[in-house]
């Protein structure tokens, strides 16, 4: 049985948290290890080869301490010494902070000595020159890396060990039973949302957040014109989408708030069900969107940052979308007709090419 350390952003992001079980599923005969916190553990129940160590007050007090003499990252370091392979999977993992190049956990991975692994990323934003160099230096010490965009494979494809397939979460096994569709009394409509102020590095996000919340409730008035029952949908309560899905209810008139509901993603097959339940989606989170082609719902998409829209560029041009800057230049009754999803070809295509993704571990594990 192969080890594995999955090293991501595990904080009941629905996104990420469909990350790992894609891999739980592409990998059953392996133990995959994560390191959480106990209030995001639980959604990793449901997943029998996912073992979980939680990241407890006690272990966070102990880290603190070996730090102090030298002796840092002290819990993680001992999951890696017992694991074969390091796996880090994630989208925006490697958007730069300030003046870091490479982080202390990824050069204590080198460390190691173990093989490193990188799935389902994309690069940047990044500011200079000296990260670009610390992460290409980075990646060629590792023993693949898959982007899932093309912008930034350009940046990295002098690398033999790098490479790049559509999204991860395309290459989603769905069991069609457990995703059952029953009859609505009413349509719904599913609107992912997103609290901008904490999505977007601009001096003027609060602005952009002021127009965006206008312009979904304006949407949500006009979705129940046609007759939906809306559900704003959170992926991520760390991330405050639920804050932001409850402040765009409190906005509106008492008669519209009883055809909307708010939930937040909990465990991954409910958020799965609830997703296909949708007649029509409006994507603010980037795998919304992966799963409105997934599960083929007419969707309008939009973007807040060009790791969304190199997708779209790279798999589905034709995606109706438009940029979060942009959003109060469109009517809330051109985005309810405007909406469309990728065509059955292409999405079997973007699926089969999906699971290229592990191509570099699937190799170095047979």
């Amino acid at each position: 049985m192969n080890k594995i350390y999955l090293a991501g952003y595990f904080r009941q992001n629905f996104g990420d948290d469909l990350f790992v079980k894609v891999i739980a599923n592409q990998h059953p005969s392996s133990l995959i290890t994560v390191l959480v916190e106990p209030q995001y553990s639980k959604v990793y129940n449901e997943i029998k080869n996912i073992k979980v160590i939680k990241y407890t007050i006690f272990k966070r007090i102990l880290n603190k301490v070996l730090s102090l003499i030298g002796n840092e990252n002290f819990l993680e370091k001992k999951i890696i010494a017992q694991s074969d392979i390091i796996v880090e999977i994630g989208g925006s993992i490697f958007q730069q902070n300030g003046d870091e190049t490479i982080t202390f956990r990824r050069e204590s991975y080198l460390k190691s000595g173990k093989p490193i692994f990188i799935i389902g990323s994309n690069f940047g934003p990044y500011v200079s020159e000296n990260y670009y160099k610390a992460y290409r230096r980075y990646f060629c010490l590792t023993k693949g890396v898959v982007f899932r965009d093309r912008t930034s494979l350009a940046l990295f494809n002098q690398l033999s060990n790098v490479s790049v397939a559509p999204d991860v979460v395309l290459g989603l096994t769905v069991n069609d039973s457990s995703l059952k569709v029953y009859k609505h009394k009413k349509k719904i409509a599913v609107v992912s949302v997103i609290n901008v102020v904490d999505k977007m590095n601009e001096d003027r996000s609060d602005i952009i957040q002021k127009k965006y919340d206008k312009k979904i409730s304006e949407l949500i008035l006009g979705l129940v014109m046609h007759n939906y029952e809306v559900i704003l949908f959170g992926f991520s309560r760390a991330e405050h989408d639920v804050f932001a899905a409850e402040r765009i209810k409190n906005s509106l008139p008492i008669e519209t708030k009883e055809f909307v509901s708010i939930k937040s993603h909990e465990y991954i097959d409910d958020s799965l069900k609830l997703m296909n339940d949708a007649d029509i989606l409006f994507s603010s989170r980037f795998h919304s969107m992966i799963l409105g082609w997934k599960l083929q719902i007419p969707q309008y998409v939009f973007v807040y940052s060009k790791k969304t829209k190199n997708v779209i560029d790279d798999l589905f041009p034709a995606q109706a979308s438009v940029d979060i800057t942009k959003i109060d230049d469109i009517g809330a009754e051109t985005l309810i007709k405007g909406v469309n999803t990728i065509d059955k070809k292409l999405l079997n295509t973007a699926e089969e090419n999906a699971r290229k993704q592990f191509k570099f571990l699937e190799s170095f594990l047979n």
